[in-house]
């Protein structure tokens, strides 16, 4: 019997069959499920590709109605959906969206940006909007990271990080700086 903990995260309640299992509960990651929907074939592979380096589970399809069917069936964490698509809006879609899976994180993604259409996209629920060409390593995968609560890729170095001096403390000495680079008053 499993139940679902928190995202990404399921517990096993009777996990005896388990290999090296004392027969307490046991928590086992679950990959985080992203549903792209978009009428252009490249971007749905593009996306497909990238996250699935990440270990996400992807699925595409270019028609609104079929991923609201896939919604129905399958529930997913997050959607990335095209605002201009032939068979229905993303905005349209986004409501839909909303009503089928309220808790489901949708983002939205155009080339056709506007002040109106992230207005209104964002006031039907979603999370973010995406202007293309965006860059899925430095854009995408991060807002991904921080929704899903994914650890972020080890690979790529963290920035050297130091502190700023505050008012009550003087300008840090040589030795005291982190990463190599002195604090910047600005």
């Amino acid at each position: 019997m499993c139940e679902n903990d928190k995202r990404g995260t399921i517990t096993v309640a009777n996990p005896a069959h388990l290999p090296g299992s004392p027969g307490r509960p046991e928590k086992v990651p679950m990959p985080a499920r992203v549903l792209v929907v978009d009428d252009e074939p490249a971007i749905c592979s593009l996306l497909e590709s990238e996250l699935g380096r990440r270990e996400i589970e992807v699925e595409t399809t270019g028609n609104p109605e079929q991923a609201l069917e896939r919604l129905k069936e399958n529930p997913v964490d997050v959607v990335l959906t095209d605002i201009q698509m032939p068979e229905m809006d993303g905005l349209t879609l986004l409501r839909r969206i909303k009503t089928v899976r309220p808790n489901c994180e949708v983002i939205v993604m155009t080339a056709f940006a506007s002040v109106e259409t992230a207005r209104e996209a964002l006031k039907c629920g979603a999370v973010d909007y995406l202007t293309k060409p965006f860059s899925v390593r430095r854009e995408v995968i991060p807002l991904l990271e921080a929704l899903l609560e994914i650890p972020a890729d080890t690979e790529v170095p963290a920035p050297a990080r130091y502190s700023r001096p505050t008012s009550r403390t003087r300008t840090p000495s040589r030795a005291s700086w982190e990463g190599g680079a002195p604090s910047r008053n600005c």
